[in-house]
């Protein structure tokens, strides 16, 4: 619950927009930061801390099972917490409370696995974000606030500023697209690229620091720039400095494509999400980084224009904050 975290603001501003259809909202999080929460919100943190599993565990349950025995629990959401879900989901279903558990990765995790077998239903954003299938899964769209990005049209010239923005670690293949962006420079020679975002583990900082030392000594030196991780709310005024978001996480529907695209930012990436959601530049669901970059730099800007803005209202339609927190409450006031 921290409004100025750079990967989870969002579960808190979930929160605040799910608290006008429930008479009062208990909230067990691992850390509480900035959050100004409404006055029918609760927060009970467990000061979560990495490496104490057992302490962890112990906090964890004695708060949640004191809120479940002693307020008149309707129905109990797991957001983006499968591990904490499948320690008390035998426990809901045992005492017949309604639980549900978002997750949004295509990795299927023994929490996952352990969960689906106790909790009422699964919620994710897209079909492809989620390794179960059937019955219990439903799909609502990622849930972005569509008012904070407001869509500007993007000129591609000369001098093009390339964005990504997500944690420095190798899913995320930095490396692939300073590859491709080295290539395009070849024919397009001022263009450069900005990595946002720091690595999340021991293992990303190595594979961050490799990536670096390989851009300064490689024919990507001088067009490749590192920053560190900013707050959410400062991510639609980045966009405007930019002009292409150029991504190639191959896992589930990363939020920050969806930002991108309501900004009216041309969105690069290897995501088959998206890319089954949006389309490609090169009409091909299987065209690389590069394939990608050299189409989209020969697109007029008419022809952009009018594909930018039919890429923008597919994401209002589908992934806006106000459908999402619609579709969710729907379900969670089902039983």
């Amino acid at each position: 619950m921290d409004l100025s975290d750079p990967l989870l603001s969002h579960q808190a501003i979930a929160v605040d927009e799910l608290s006008p259809f429930f008479n009062h909202i208990y909230v067990v999080t691992g850390r509480k930061g900035i959050f100004a929460s409404a006055q029918n919100i609760t927060v009970h943190s467990c000061e979560w801390k990495p490496g104490k599993n057992l302490r962890n565990v112990f906090f964890f349950l004695v708060t949640t099972l004191k809120i479940l025995v002693t307020e008149r629990i309707q129905v109990v959401f797991s957001h983006m917490t499968d591990a904490q879900s499948a320690l008390i989901a035998p426990i809901t279903k045992l005492i017949r409370t309604p639980h549900y558990l978002w997750y949004a990765h295509k990795h299927y995790s023994h929490y996952l696995k352990w969960s689906s077998l106790w909790v009422d239903g699964i919620v994710t954003s897209t079909q492809g974000s989620c390794p179960i299938t059937g019955k219990k899964v439903a799909t609502i769209g990622q849930g972005v606030d569509t008012e904070l990005f407001a869509f500007a049209d993007h000129r591609l010239i000369s001098n093009m500023r390339l964005l990504h923005i997500g944690r420095f670690d190798r899913s995320k293949r930095i490396h692939e697209i300073i590859a491709a962006v080295a290539s395009i420079r070849e024919t397009h020679s001022h263009v450069t690229f900005t990595q946002i975002g720091s690595p999340a583990s021991v293992a990303a900082q190595a594979y961050a620091r490799q990536v670096e030392v390989e851009s300064k000594n490689g024919v990507s030196s001088g067009c490749v720039e590192f920053l560190p991780s900013v707050p959410r709310s400062q991510i639609p005024s980045i966009f405007s400095n930019f002009d292409i978001f150029i991504h190639a996480y191959d896992g589930s529907l990363d939020k920050t494509l969806i930002e991108a695209t309501l900004s009216g930012l041309p969105v690069v990436t290897t995501n088959q999400e998206y890319i089954q959601i949006f389309g490609t530049w090169a009409d091909s669901k299987n065209a690389s980084l590069l394939a990608e970059l050299d189409v989209l730099l020969q697109i007029d800007s008419s022809a952009l224009g009018a594909e930018l803005s039919r890429r923008r209202q597919i994401a209002e339609i589908n992934h806006s904050l106000s459908a999402w927190v619609k579709k969710l409450n729907t379900i969670l006031q089902s039983n």
